[in-house]
């Protein structure tokens, strides 16, 4: 099956291929999770769970960056890209979230806490605001207004303290952390994150990502490796600046400060967990551009191109997969043979998207979008501030 797997004409292969290796970590992740208990002694397990830590950054960068390359388009493709990012946006917020409910609804039987926020949730409200605002307001302002949205939502989360069930929730849904919800991707420093990376991939969309197209390595590669290891950096030196502040006494190791210092601060998510992961995961795609021309690399290249161009659907099925099937049916039956269980997860997911992605299956994935009187709402006819992708 994997032979008969080929990159696609018209896709960007590098960036399929860094969301289809999200994707790896986002099932080893729930996978590790699932078996907690049976491998909490287990060195490896734990190494992987800090490195599975990076989906999350690099599903928003990676999303946000190739928003900000299609949505800043000439017209007429860039109504086209923005009346698809809308039908996408609400498929996400109306069908996805209430078949992930579904997949959680047995482990939640008897909780008291039933309300989630999946990650899903934030990306489709990052689409709809990115439809609306990509190539109608500067990538100046959209990423002021990004990091608006990022600072203010941590002022909520330090200074709101909701009295009531009702805004608890609402600071859950918005800001974080969870209070009363199962658990929650707080939707606001989520798509404050997303805008600021549409604003790189309009800057990138006529080097970087054209030289995407074209498969050449050079600048496309240097670019994003620059702009990934400059994230590292910045978030190594916050790091440090943290300890040393706790050291000298400015703040203690438990206050918000540090946890704002700290790259394992998810729920919300710190600017060093989002600056150390996110730009591992703009390194992972700077790699993706020469090894997808490799020899020796295309079966594997090839497989997570696979899993990055069907990657709402593997997304959506592999949460049955491990919340479901995997703590009924494939229990690690010791600590030194859980990769190969882990491994025989993948096989039909595979199949899932080679059958997925051989048939075109992605146009299913539609709520009918555009509806006459919220489509001249949503999209409405004003000119573009920047438009630099030719059409291809």
């Amino acid at each position: 099956m994997l032979n008969a797997i080929a990159p696609k004409r018209g896709r960007l292969g590098p960036i399929d291929a860094a969301r289809g290796a999200s994707l790896v970590c986002v099932c080893l992740s729930h996978y590790l999770t699932v078996n907690a208990a049976a491998l909490v002694r287990d060195r490896l397990m734990m190494r992987l769970m800090d490195m599975t830590l990076l989906a999350t950054p690099t599903f928003i960068a990676l999303s946000g960056l190739l928003a900000g390359v299609l949505l800043s388009q000439p017209e007429p493709g860039r109504s086209r890209m923005r009346r698809r990012y809308i039908n996408r946006g609400l498929f996400l917020l109306l069908i996805v979230h209430l078949v992930l409910l579904a997949a959680h609804a047995p482990r939640s039987l008897g909780q008291s806490r039933v309300m989630w926020v999946f990650i899903t949730d934030p990306i489709g409200v990052a689409l709809l605001v990115a439809a609306m605002i990509v190539g109608t307001m500067s990538p100046m302002r959209r990423a002021f207004l990004g990091l608006g949205l990022y600072v203010c939502a941590w002022l909520e989360v330090v200074w709101w303290m909701p009295e009531t069930a009702a805004g608890a929730i609402i600071k859950g849904v918005l800001f974080g952390p969870e209070g009363p919800l199962r658990y929650s991707f707080p939707i606001v420093p989520w798509v404050g994150v997303f805008l600021v990376a549409t604003c790189i991939g309009e800057a990138a969309s006529g080097t970087a990502i054209e030289n995407m197209r074209r498969d050449a390595v050079g600048r496309g590669a240097g670019a994003i490796a620059r702009l990934g290891g400059g994230a590292i950096v910045a978030a190594l030196m916050l790091k440090a600046a943290g300890k040393l502040a706790v050291r000298a006494g400015l703040w203690t190791a438990d206050s918000t400060l540090d946890v704002l210092a700290s790259q394992y601060q998810k729920l919300p998510p710190g600017p060093v967990y989002v600056l150390f992961f996110g730009g591992a995961g703009l390194l992972s795609l700077a790699a993706f551009f020469p090894i997808i021309r490799y020899r020796f690399a295309v079966t594997l290249t090839a497989w997570l191109q696979l899993l990055g161009r069907c990657s709402l659907v593997v997304f959506v099925v592999q949460y049955f997969v491990y919340w479901l099937l995997v703590p009924t049916w494939l229990q690690v039956p010791s600590v030194g043979l859980w990769p190969l269980t882990f491994m025989a997860t993948l096989v039909p997911l595979t199949a899932l998207a080679w059958v997925w992605d051989r048939y075109d299956l992605n146009r299913l994935l539609t709520v009918g979008y555009p509806w006459p009187q919220i489509g001249r709402f949503l999209v409405p006819d004003r000119p573009a501030i920047v438009g630099t992708v030719p059409r291809s």
